[in-house]
């Protein structure tokens, strides 16, 4: 075999695999470098187009977009598509697209939207957030590698459009009313897993829809998340929404302070469920009745606000890899930290919890802190938790709360893989030496604003 002396000398095959790894800023550079490549990247690569009919578009883009042999995957719209040539671009566009975006499309003509779905035979996923659909009476299109739906706050007959298709998976998002034909919908989609997410609207808002109302559609839900405080007070309506889906629930998430039952029935009767998040501040304090729970199924758990009797609730929790506490007591981790033996994710907002205890989690091996607002002994944290390989801190409050003699420490007594520190962090050239140095297991290196992968 001949010695290899160019990259465009590999097979293009493995060209194109290369190319495909690079986003979509760098795939613009690539294209720009020569013929080959831009013929490359146009037939082959992951292209993502933008188009904001809100204001005018640029005239230069659209022509550029009408004469190109560019490839799309993704297509996201925003706004209203009012003339001819708007919809003639989508559909010149549309072959290849895989994944379509469509924001704030009001009072949209569904029939036209219908035809735009027809000249994208390959289309798998569609997100559609907001808009206006009136009646549609053709025949819907087929879609037949339709595999995903999204749909935020759309009213009218939207869902019409969309029986024919065998979807994997539907993700609604709730916030004044339903859809029209949702029911109808739900039952021509009979292996379809759904997520439901109830969202907060303003107050003097109403909603024209209940709790009751939905636990008697079909919803057969796999995620379910009520993220608004106006649930609270419908406790019997929640427990009716949950024991509908019982069945087929692996996701929940729930606001609010809850009854007592509503726990009960959660840790009793959720067989399937595997993450929860849920505020745990009114939790009860009777001993016996976390004695009686049977949630070694829980891998993943969110808590907020979780009081000192809370303790008990992590005996229960055997197997939990995967953990996020949000506002809590200073020693709270401490207190659950030998419950925690096959922890292997660990999320804080603050890392108050590290602040002033050395805390052993002993599977530990990513650390996710939100905003890190204290002083933490990082030096005496790695070493009893030397196991660490994902260190991620999306902000730092000060810069004196991580220094370099702290980041010296923590790649010392650890073999990261991922370091990820954001906001507020300024690394030296000679600490970036250091670390690529002191971490041959590196694959991904972000320090402030800066990706040194």
């Amino acid at each position: 075999m001949s010695e290899i002396k160019t990259i465009n000398e590999l097979p293009y095959e493995i060209l194109i695999k290369i190319l495909k790894y690079l986003s979509w800023p760098d795939t613009g550079n690539a294209a720009s470098t020569c013929k080959l490549w831009k013929e490359l990247t146009d037939d082959s690569c992951l292209w993502c187009v933008s188009l904001n009919y809100l204001v005018h578009p640029d005239p230069a883009k659209l022509r550029f977009l009408r004469r190109t042999n560019r490839k799309f995957h993704t297509i996201k719209v925003r706004g209203v598509l009012r003339t001819l040539e708007d919809f003639q671009l989508i559909k010149l566009l549309g072959h290849a697209v895989v994944k379509l975006i469509w924001i704030g499309n009001y009072e949209a003509d569904v029939r036209k939207f219908g035809d735009l779905l027809h000249c994208m035979p390959n289309l798998q996923h569609i997100s559609l957030f907001g808009g206006i659909f009136e009646h549609y009476n053709d025949d819907p299109p087929h879609m037949r590698k339709l595999k995903s739906l999204e749909v935020s706050n759309c009213v009218g007959r939207i869902l019409e459009l969309f029986q024919r298709a065998k979807l994997e998976k539907f993700k609604l998002h709730l916030q004044c009313e339903t859809p029209m034909g949702l029911r109808e919908f739900l039952s021509s989609q009979p292996d379809i897993g759904t997520t439901l997410i109830v969202e907060h609207i303003g107050t003097g808002v109403s909603r024209r829809f209940s709790l009751k109302d939905l636990s008697e559609l079909n919803f057969r839900l796999s995620n379910l998340s009520l993220t608004s405080d106006r649930w609270v007070d419908d406790s019997n309506g929640i427990l009716r929404l949950l024991k509908a889906n019982a069945e087929t629930l692996i996701e929940l998430e729930l606001s609010g302070h809850l009854k007592d039952f509503i726990y009960e029935f959660l840790f009793s009767q959720l067989k399937r469920l595997k993450s929860l998040k849920m505020s745990v501040s009114n939790a009860p304090k009777d001993i016996r009745f976390y004695e009686r729970l049977d949630i070694s199924h829980l891998n993943s758990l969110t808590l907020i606000e979780p009081p000192v009797h809370c303790e008990h609730f992590f005996m229960r929790l055997p197997d939990i890899t995967n953990l996020t506490l949000l506002s809590c007591r200073k020693h709270f981790l401490r207190s659950i930290s030998d419950k925690l033996s096959e922890l292997t994710t660990l999320s804080l907002d603050s890392g108050n919890q590290l602040a002033t205890d050395r805390i052993l989690i002993p599977s530990i091996k990513t650390l996710h802190i939100r905003t890190l607002s204290h002083n933490i002994d990082w030096d005496g944290f790695t070493k009893v938790n030397d196991q660490l390989t994902e260190l991620i801190i999306d902000n730092v409050e000060r810069k004196e709360f991580l220094n370099v003699l702290d980041i010296l420490d923590i790649t010392n007594n650890t073999n990261l893989r991922v370091l990820s520190i954001g906001k507020c962090f300024t690394p030296s050239d000679s600490m970036l030496r250091f670390i690529r140095s002191n971490c041959p297991l590196l694959r991904v290196l972000i320090l402030g604003s800066e990706n040194f992968s």
